[in-house]
């Protein structure tokens, strides 16, 4: 099998409403899958928690909760806005967390591997920011917001522009850099493996220069451990970055 065919989308229910393709792929599967083994997960943890910690699965909830409250919102929001987008911000982290991890179970599908789930979020960063964005300050409010105060009225133009291109172009780097580094892993592991099994079947003894593109996988392997978990926390991060800078320019 080619390593590309590992990407490709394949109708598990073929579904045309009004001429619009609405099937069920691979990709939507594993995502719903992800999804409810992490509401699974969630679910057992809130109602398992203690006051002296005695479950391994509850404290790694517990400490991932804490990371994302502390180092990833409270980095960028303050007061009260804290405790309204915390939910958001955390629900989209182990969406992202969950999705990414999925796929490293032999056999399964990440869903960010796939170009329409990261382009999907992105826009959805990128709207609601914008939207809050004027609700909180107003249509001219937040386009003042956009240019850096105290500039030389020349500059102000040209820095309006530039800061315009600017936001238009973060949804397509939160959806491309997601989806590159998931696919990317996938492919350079498949990669060395590929290469291990053409070593090993094409002459005696093979399985020792084999062994060496099947260490390299293994080493990618995990690699790709913590590239998952780091882009998880990266599309969070940027996520709570765009929306403080929206609801709270003078921060």
């Amino acid at each position: 099998m080619h390593i590309a065919e590992e990407f490709m989308l394949h109708k598990i229910i073929p579904i045309n409403i009004a001429g619009f393709d609405l099937s069920i792929t691979q990709a939507v599967l594993w995502m719903w899958i992800a999804s409810v083994i992490m509401l699974l997960y969630l679910f057992y943890c809130s109602r398992n928690m203690t006051v002296i910690p005695s479950n391994r699965l509850v404290t790694a909830f517990e400490v991932l909760v804490d990371f994302v409250r502390k180092d990833l919102v409270e980095s960028f929001m303050h007061g009260k806005d804290v405790d309204r987008f915390f939910p958001l911000i955390a629900s989209m982290f182990f969406f992202i967390f969950a999705s990414n991890f999925i796929g490293i179970i032999p056999g399964t599908y990440t869903p960010t591997s796939n170009i329409n789930t990261t382009a999907s979020l992105a826009i959805f960063v990128f709207i609601l920011y914008n939207v809050l964005g004027v609700f909180r300050n107003g249509l001219i409010g937040y386009l003042k917001s956009i240019v850096v105060p105290g500039l030389p009225a020349v500059l102000v133009p040209v820095v309006f522009v530039i800061e315009i291109f600017s936001h238009l172009a973060r949804p397509l780097s939160l959806a491309v850099r997601l989806f590159a580094n998931m696919t990317a892993g996938h492919i350079i592991i498949g990669v060395f493996v590929y290469l291990c099994l053409m070593a090993t079947g094409a002459f005696v003894g093979g399985f020792i220069l084999g062994a060496l593109p099947f260490l390299a996988s293994i080493g990618m392997y995990f690699l790709e451990v913590f590239v998952k978990f780091l882009q998880a926390v990266i599309f969070a991060v940027l996520t709570a970055m765009y929306i403080a800078g929206a609801v709270a320019p003078e921060h």
